[in-house]
């Protein structure tokens, strides 16, 4: 379901609860942000910004492989196997 909120990135909690009867969805910047705690502490602060834009190219070859691909599920371990392993991480 699509509904338009007044604010950018910021979802109406009460609408989202109490009248559309779901659960709170994460924005593309939340999503984004929760992306980059984890990379941080998995690679550490002080990650080479080179192996950061290899990581995020990988990530995007991947989902355009999967488009193309017409595939259903979203990739899976192995996937990120691949990605850790062809960007130096």
């Amino acid at each position: 379901m699509l509904y338009y909120a007044g604010k950018v990135n910021q979802p109406n909690e009460t609408f989202i609860e109490y009248v559309l009867n779901c659960e709170e969805i994460i924005t593309a910047a939340e999503d984004k942000d929760i992306f980059e705690v984890i990379f941080n502490k998995v690679a550490g602060d002080q990650v080479d910004t080179r192996v950061k834009v290899n990581v995020y190219e990988e990530i995007d070859k991947i989902v355009q492989e999967s488009k193309e691909a017409e595939e259903s599920e979203p990739p899976k371990l192995e996937t990120e196997i691949r990605i850790l392993t062809s960007t130096e991480l």
